[in-house]
């Protein structure tokens, strides 16, 4: 109610304000009502990083639970087509576990042992003997060849449900790991969000140096729902194509919406008390 009320009103109470309001309660209630519009989050369901767990050596991984405890997590090896139609999992490509498959220094990694430098993987870890770890809070996402994707899914279980919050942040590792930065020889990749199939962002050509972050509302989430992060290669060239990715899920703040009524109801006070009285006219 507080929500269907404020979205109806705060622009006209803004509006008023403006022009009614004295510059010291407007200020107070503006504030109250730039707390109340902050983006806040309240319980974490799933951080990509923080639910990464290591495997049995050789053993095709199994789903593996969220921070909820109720969802899961999948890697695939997954086929794109140029980002133009949705991403298809073939059969038996979940990744496997691994340790240390290509000289890395204690790197815990799930790849896919049958493609070419046995990629597409996904590590925290270090991947490579001349590539640094990612960064406390990341992994280490690399694509594989041609149309080869890395897919990490997350499945939602039972109470994580409604409109939720994805946040993430993905950004192409540096030239200190031999490649160059916006040289196509270097590799580009690109990143993609889909929801149950249907993608819900996309960024191409992300070149060494660069990045791409953001916050996406999942609406109508429901038991059984998927979320697919997938990070593939632009041209085609596997070179340096090492990108570290954070990704979070949430629930929204329940409160958001109360402090909102709170701060219009502030404003609509002060335009009250700025209006001349009606017994007077």
């Amino acid at each position: 109610m507080l929500a269907s009320i404020s979205k109806h009103y705060y622009p006209e109470i803004m509006n008023t304000a403006l022009s009614k309001a004295t510059p010291r309660s407007f200020i107070f209630s503006v504030a109250i009502v730039a707390l109340a519009t902050t983006p806040a989050h309240s319980a974490v369901l799933a951080n990509l990083a923080g639910d990464y767990q290591g495997g049995t050596v050789g053993d095709t991984m199994s789903a593996i639970s969220d921070q909820n405890g109720n969802g899961t997590w999948l890697y695939y090896d997954a086929q794109v087509n140029n980002d133009v139609t949705p991403t298809s999992i073939p059969s038996g490509s979940v990744l496997t576990f691994d340790n240390n498959p290509d000289g890395g220094s204690a790197s815990t990694v799930y790849n896919s042992p049958g493609g070419p430098d046995q990629l597409p993987a996904i590590t925290n870890g270090q991947l490579f003997s001349d590539s640094p770890a990612p960064a406390a809070g990341y992994l280490d996402v690399h694509p594989g060849n041609g149309a080869d994707a890395t897919l990490m899914r997350w499945t939602a279980g039972s109470g994580e449900t409604g409109n939720l919050v994805l946040t993430f942040d993905l950004s192409r590792e540096g030239v200190g790991d031999g490649g160059i930065a916006s040289d196509p020889g270097s590799g580009y990749d690109d990143f993609s969000i889909y929801q149950n199939g249907t993608q819900i962002y996309d960024a191409n050509n992300l070149y060494i140096g660069t990045d791409t972050s953001g916050m996406l509302t999942l609406s109508g989430v429901t038991m059984g729902t998927t979320i697919d992060l997938v990070v593939s290669t632009s041209n085609g060239i596997l070179g340096y194509n090492l990108s570290y990715l954070d990704a979070e899920i949430s629930t929204p703040e329940p409160s958001t919406w109360a402090l909102m009524g709170i701060g219009c109801l502030a404003l609509a006070v002060v335009v009250k008390r700025r209006q001349p009285g009606l017994a007077r006219s």
